[in-house]
């Protein structure tokens, strides 16, 4: 091929580029032998071969270093296990010879300037993966592979390029020392890089460079399998980009490096190939020699029972090979039909010839029409319901689930529809389709297309007709059957969870407890049933199915995905549904269910019972979820005094600082909070639940005093020493900089020029500077106690310096639309001001009980995020306009006067105590992070940051204070051992009539107004409470 003439080895001739699917065909293991043997240690832990040279002792240490840096690493990359070797893949033996000899030669030519890129293409089940599972299964027990991972189509949503990346990164940790040490220092310098939009940034970091810091002689191999199922062929589409990115960034790789891809041939990779041509192996499997013989061998082999039977003879199988014409997809597929059972009266004689006089091409079209004939009626309509319905399924699915999960689905579909179960629906269906799908015949097995072109050609009605299969009612099967599943089976402690008292890591066999009491098809339930609602037309019916739910089964669900650690699925499903009904009339409880998410996702993930014990009696009053679960948790702590009628403004506190806290900013999409410290180090935390993420970033050596997230998130810019504020332009091309010298700067963020001269106008340093969302204006505050405004082209001042903060003004911020500026001063207040006209809004926020240091606007306005001199970091409601729940505290508190002899007391009430016989509870102490733990570090309680401040510490008897204080009825409380007894047997009924649920209508959940009678009376006893509002209670 003229297009390829300064390529190596090339071997295309007029091959035909089409667009099918994977080779995914039944095969044993291979015999022929990579030619270097290496002795190598027993793997011990997915593909982790043993290269250790110590002494016994230290061999162990090193054992236990290199599990830890792998646990942090998995935590980091999330590597897809499943996109490795498949045994079941491998090459039959004896066949395959030359071309593995071909490639094994390749590799261990380290020696001489040979290409370091092999490139197997071919048309769609001629082999390829075969090969590459044996290249693979070969270097892996020579202790040379790298890494292998194998894109499909099947698996799109999970298979991402960037998921290949961070899976071969994780590989080569595994199985190369030197690469993972230098990757986890990498992470923990850079964590933002494994969530990198940038294919090329997580190349060079996660794989280029901790690959050239691998000092040996030992061929590595990487293998890409299955290149054309990355994505679809677009312009600038992920899978173009990821080509290019790995064909420039192979060839950096130190020389014994060896890098095999197989694909299809399709355009853009033709195009690729062409412009590497001469840095490449390349192989057509159309050029390669004993293909028939090498078929011939394997339908011998699939066929040798029947030919042991007498049903089948050689010269058949020599008829079935040369009618392959060299396409293993379709002598494994045809095997497969003969074996299998179909109407009576047809025999494998039959049916052979039948298969015979099909036509032979790599999209199977006729082959597959032809199977599906043998089995289905196509004028039973019945019959081709029932088939729709199950192969919509399995199609439908967000990931391959086994048929026991598809039936338990289908079962509590039919449910819905008042349906007599029909145990044998999906069996009736599957059983019989073998020959297109895996796992068919057994129980727990995921079932799948045994190859890509099986599922294109069902989806295609041009090319399987009658046979064509749309996955709407599929999604509806799947999406209605999980919710039905959830609400038939889900309950109060799933796992019989045996004390509140300790962290899930504590808990004996917990991973035993999770697979007794969460089985396969309720996990995938309440992982992906959204994903199925997507397809599913808001209607009166489904709204109603999706309330009794959310009402119903909310906690246990959420119970259940903390278990699973997929707390981040929640926020994701209210955010689906809310805009799914459109309706803010019945969003109150969705909204309630995401912002518990955000107070109380970090303690439910450490400790699922305080999703109960500890979240529930701090539900505001008048919050639609409250409403929902609180009658029916009778034997909880009660807050005597000081209950939220709100979501407090404080949704959580950051620990993890040594000193205070300069700066904060939020990532453009909200996702991440970066932090500043006079401990010389900055911090990136999980904006939704609070976990910081990685280590601390080291490198200053002095305070930090600003910090700053560039627009894409990829990057953070920090400054130190009379630097006291950077801030990024939303173009990220500009930075401004405020120092001590009371001026304004504006620099060039590519060439770190200063542009045009300094904006002067404050009095005093200045220690705040941010850009307006459009760029326009520059906000700046000062230690003359101003915030000012300026044109960021012209320099100028606009308007008067705002004035009302009593002290420096250590933080500024624009909010995400431009209209609202947030300060934060020494004076321990948030102010909000209106960008326009200079006025405040509202009252001044208060939440830290040390000067505030910097503050910021979450994206989408809704938050503020603030850090302080007591070492933490806040959020608050930034619409709320006044500061809800209380100053936020961190110092540990030891409360050794708590009353004696085992009795606990968070109130001045005697009756409010609680007697009880754990004596570690004797002494008691509130922790940085909110935890009220016992004297061995038993979990009691978690007190929200809104509360922490404001608790109530007996002996006293009377307490005032500037905030609400919160006092506790811990009379009735259960813990421990005993803390399943503090729900009663739910009953969703309940929690209907609680909320007036009207079923008939659209609007399900309503609010009655009270009568004038009981207005008046509350507004007297509002007055009251007001009144009182700063005395605790009083014997």
């Amino acid at each position: 091929m003229s297009t390829l003439s300064n390529a190596q080895n090339v071997q295309i001739h007029d091959s035909t580029f089409n667009n099918a699917g994977r080779d995914q065909y039944n095969i044993v293991n291979h015999s022929t032998a990579i030619n270097q043997t290496v002795s190598t240690g027993k793997a011990t832990f997915l593909y982790c071969q043993s290269d250790f040279s110590f002494t016994q002792k230290n061999a162990s240490d090193e054992v236990e270093r290199k599990f830890r840096e792998l646990r942090e690493l998995r935590e980091k990359l999330n590597p897809d296990f499943k996109a490795q070797i498949d045994h079941d893949k491998l090459c039959l033996e004896g066949t395959r010879i030359e071309i593995i000899h071909k490639i094994s030669s390749w590799i261990y030519d380290t020696e001489t300037n040979v290409p370091n890129m092999f490139f197997l293409h071919g048309p769609a089940g001629t082999g390829k993966s075969a090969i590459a599972h044996t290249i693979g299964k070969q270097c892996e027990d020579q202790g040379f592979l790298g890494a292998f991972f194998r894109f499909d189509r099947t698996f799109s949503t999970e298979r991402t390029p960037s998921k290949a990346l961070k899976s071969m990164a994780y590989n080569m940790a595994m199985n190369l020392p030197e690469f993972r040490k230098c990757l986890s220092e990498l992470l923990n310098k850079d964590p933002f890089v494994a969530g990198s939009n940038s294919f090329q940034e997580q190349w060079e970091k996660l794989v280029l460079k901790p690959a050239q810091l691998v000092y040996n002689t030992k061929p590595r191999v990487i293998i890409v399998d299955a290149l054309d199922e990355c994505g679809p062929q677009e312009s600038n589409s992920p899978r173009r980009q990821i080509l290019s990115v790995i064909m420039e960034g192979a060839q950096k790789l130190p020389s014994n490096f060896r890098v095999l891809f197989t694909s299809r041939l399709e355009n853009d990779i033709l195009e690729v190939l062409t412009k590497y041509a001469s840095q490449l192996h390349i192989q057509d499997m159309s050029r390669l020699e004993h293909v028939k013989e090498d078929i011939d061998k394997y339908v011998v082999h699939k066929m040798q029972r029947a030919i042991d039977l007498g049903n089948f003879t050689l010269d058949q199988c020599k008829t079935l090979a040369e009618r392959a014409e060299e396409h293993f997809q379709w002598a494994f597929t045809v095997c497969e039909a003969l074996y299998q059972e179909v109407k009576p009266g047809i025999n494998v004689k039959q049916r052979f010839e039948k298969f015979m006089k099909l036509s032979t091409d790599s999209s199977n079209n006729p082959l597959y029409k032809s199977i599906l004939e043998e089995v289905l009626d196509a004028t039973d309509k019945d019959a081709m319901k029932e088939y729709r319905k199950v192969i919509g399924q399995i199609l439908a699915t967000s990931e391959p689930v086994s048929k026991s999960i598809l039936q338990s689905l289908r079962i509590s579909y039919d449910h819905y529809l008042g349906e007599a179960d029909n145990e044998k629906g999906v069996d009736a269906v599957i059983s019989w389709l073998g020959s297109l799908f895996t796992g068919v015949n057994e129980l727990n097995v995921p079932i799948q297309p045994v190859h890509t072109s099986v599922r294109d050609f069902l989806m295609d009605e041009t090319r399987s007709k009658q046979f064509a299969v749309p996955t709407e009612e599929g999604h509806r099967i799947m999406g209605i059957g999980c919710m039905k599943l959830m609400t038939e089976q889900l309950h109060f402690n799933m796992c019989n969870l045996p004390s509140s008292y300790l962290r899930n890591s504590e808990v004996e066999n917990l991973e035993e407890l999770i697979k007794i009491g969460i089985s396969p098809e309720m996990s995938y339930a309440c992982c992906c049933w959204d994903i199925h609602f997507t397809h599913i037309p808001c209607n009166n019916g489904m709204l109603d199915l999706m309330e009794r739910f959310i009402i119903g089964y909310a906690f246990f669900w959420m119970e259940v995905l903390s278990l699973l650690n997929r707390v981040g699925i929640i926020s994701r499903c209210m955010d689906w549904i809310i805009d799914w009904i459109r309706d803010v009339r019945v969003s109150l409880l969705y909204l309630d269910i995401k912002q518990c998410v955000k107070i109380f996702g970090k303690i439910m993930i450490e400790s699922t019972p305080h999703l109960y014990v500890s979240a529930i009696p701090f539900l505001p009053v008048e919050s639609v979820l409250s409403k929902v679960i609180k009658q029916q948790a009778p034997k909880v702590a009660r807050i005597c005094k000081g209950k939220e009628e709100h979501w407090p403004s404080i949704q959580a506190i950051l620990v993890g600082h040594e000193r205070g806290i300069s700066s904060v900013a939020f990532s453009q999409n909200g996702q991440r909070i970066v932090s500043g410290s006079s401990d010389c180090t900055v911090r990136i935390w999980d904006a939704e639940i609070g976990n910081a993420l990685g280590n601390p970033l080291k490198g200053h050596n002095n305070w930090v005093q600003s910090v700053a997230f560039s627009p894409d998130g990829r990057r953070i810019v920090s400054g130190s020493s009379d630097c006291t504020s950077v801030a990024f332009s939303p173009d990220g091309r500009r930075i401004v900089s405020g120092s001590d010298n009371c001026t304004v700067r504006i620099w060039d963020a590519e060439t770190g020029n200063a542009l045009g001269n300094p904006l002067k106008g404050h009095n005093d340093r200045v220690q705040s500077v941010a850009f307006s969302p459009d760029g326009r204006r520059i906000v700046s505050g000062s230690d003359d106690c101003t915030v000012r405004i300026w044109d960021a082209e012209t320099g100028n001042g606009l308007g008067n310096p705002l004035k009302g903060h009593n002290n420096w003004v250590q933080s500024v911020a624009f909010s995400p639309g431009g209209r609202r500026i947030v300060s934060e001063s020494s004076d321990c207040t948030v102010k909000i001001w209106d960008a326009e006209n200079g006025n405040t809004l509202g009252n001044p926020l208060k939440g830290h009980n040390n000067r505030v240091q910097s503050v910021a606007f979450s994206s989408d306005g809704m938050r503020i995020v603030s850090g302080s001199d007591d070492s933490t970091v806040a959020t608050q409601g930034a619409e709320t306009k006044i500061a809800i729940g209380g100053d936020s505290h961190t110092n540990t508190h030891n409360y050794s006067g708590l009353i004696p002899s085992y009795w606990l007391s968070f109130c001045s009430h005697p009756l409010h105590s609680h007697c009880h016989s754990y004596p570690p509870f004797e002494d008691v102490s509130i922790q940085n992070d909110g935890w009220i733990c016992g004297s061995d570090g038993s979990l009691l309680l978690w007190i929200p940051p809104a509360s922490q401040m404001s608790i109530t510490i007996p002996p006293l008897k009377l307490v005032l204070s500037n905030t609400h204080c919160t006092s506790l009825d811990m009379s009735s409380f259960t813990h421990g051992p005993d803390w399943a007894m503090c729900l009663i047997k739910f009953d969703s009924s309940i929690a209907f009539s609680v909320l007036n649920v009207d079923h008939d209508g659209n609007t399900l959940i309503k609010s009655s107004s009270p009568s004038p009678w009981v207005r008046k009376m509350q507004t007297k006893f509002n007055n009251f409470k007001n009144a009182a509002s700063k005395v605790s209670c009083i014997l």
